[in-house]
């Protein structure tokens, strides 16, 4: 499974071309973003022209093509892989984001037969609680099994890189709501790939993308 789930990361491998989209033709109503998997997904649904009916569009992580798509309240912007959004305040973010993934996997819930879905995930929302699947977690718990391979290192307004998840536990994350929060996490011991999430509260604007290492710091 988490070799299907790779696999979406490596379609960078083809040039992008600029798609500037007609926001005449997105029934904005239907317009979401997602952050599932600390992967972005933005899905909307066209208007119905006689004789084609809706049609629903996906776009999803490392898409080879490049976006810019407006509606109220948000604007997607995406080059070379790079996803940037902008809000036009905090509650417009808070809708799309009711909260933002630090680490998040899933698996088969019986592993020996492969059947059910288990989740895992670490994340925090506005006021700053973090949560390890769904439940509030203190520094220093160990982590669900799904996550433990997971090394994830995070700044504030710049700050010195601190280690939130590493070696099977969680370390803490001291938050600014205000300011700006960056986030690395390296998903899978068997890839170099890092997910790299930037959130600025004071410009309500969130980046998402994927990188190589972490910063030195």
């Amino acid at each position: 499974m988490k070799k299907i789930i790779l696999a979406t990361f490596l379609i960078l491998a083809n040039p992008a071309h600029s798609i500037n989209l007609d926001s005449s033709n997105i029934d904005c109503g239907t317009f979401k973003v997602d952050n599932t998997l600390n992967r972005v997904i933005m899905t909307w649904k066209t208007y119905a022209s006689f004789p084609n009916n809706p049609q629903l569009k996906l776009v999803q992580g490392l898409m080879p093509d490049d976006y810019l798509v407006k509606c109220p309240g948000i604007s997607v912007s995406i080059k070379n892989g790079i996803w940037n959004i902008s809000f036009d305040n905090r509650k417009e973010m808070q809708k799309v984001f009711p909260k933002f993934y630090i680490a998040f996997d899933y698996g088969y819930q019986y592993p020996e037969t492969k059947q059910g879905i288990s989740v895992g995930s670490l994340d925090f929302s506005y006021d700053g609680v973090v949560k390890l699947d769904q439940k509030v977690v203190l520094p220093d718990e160990a982590v669900n099994s799904m996550i433990s391979s997971q090394v994830s290192g995070y700044k504030v307004n710049n700050g010195p890189l601190t280690p939130v998840l590493y070696n099977g536990k969680y370390l803490g994350l001291d938050l600014d709501l205000n300011g700006i929060v960056e986030i690395w996490t390296k998903q899978w011991s068997s890839t170099d790939l890092i997910n790299y999430q930037k959130i600025d509260f004071s410009k309500n604007t969130y980046e998402n993308r994927i990188v190589r290492e972490f910063p030195a710091n």
